[in-house]
């Protein structure tokens, strides 16, 4: 659990790996290139082995934190995550829940910071490994809304989800703009109207 959100064990060690490379290079806060690191360094995940794909190298990112290394005399031996994290964290489990998922797995991590265009890792995504962000946004997206993960056993949804698991019939750039709210009625989730009196 982390911030109220059922995390899965791979974003735990997403959290350790990203506040060790910060306190090694000397920065108190967890940013959003940090995490992309922490996902990175989690093997045998979606997500990471889509960054790998996309050529985005570990080392590289190592590089790059050592050449922005903050001074000792900055450091206090403390991480916590920067304002702009925490919201990479509100969205993923916004992300998880509107995908009627039980759980904030790794790949709704990133998924929220590819949404976050503006953010450090995705500047480093685009400039230094040439990623298409939206590319790699809708084949991740793709993979979530057909709950294929690489790891079974740290991303088990849970009965009620699995039997919730009913695809939509709308055609995709539809359901890129809204809702499919018959999908929603199916699944048996309150749907709420607003319009104007006859």
């Amino acid at each position: 659990m982390f911030y109220n959100i059922n995390a899965t064990e791979g974003v735990n060690e997403v959290l350790k790996h990203a506040a060790n490379i910060a306190q090694k290079y000397n920065n108190n806060e967890i940013a959003t290139e940090h995490l992309l690191y922490g996902i990175i360094c989690v093997k045998d995940c979606l997500a990471s082995k889509l960054l790998v794909e996309y050529g985005v190298k570990k080392e590289a990112l190592v590089q790059i934190f050592k050449a922005n290394k903050a001074p000792e005399n900055y450091f206090s031996n403390t991480s916590d995550l920067t304002p702009r994290s925490k919201q990479v964290f509100v969205v993923a489990q916004q992300v998880a829940s509107g995908l009627n998922h039980n759980f904030v797995g790794v790949e709704h991590i990133l998924f929220a910071i590819l949404l976050s265009t503006d953010c450090v890792a995705v500047e480093i995504l685009q400039s230094v490994f040439k990623v298409n962000v939206m590319d790699l946004r809708n084949k991740l997206l793709q993979s979530l809304r057909n709950n294929k993960f690489e790891n079974d056993s740290d991303f088990e949804l849970s009965e009620n989800n699995k039997s919730n698991a009913i695809k939509s019939e709308l055609p995709e750039h539809l359901l890129d703009m809204g809702e499919d709210l018959t999908l929603k009625a199916k699944q048996g989730s309150t749907i709420f109207f607003t319009g104007c009196a006859s």
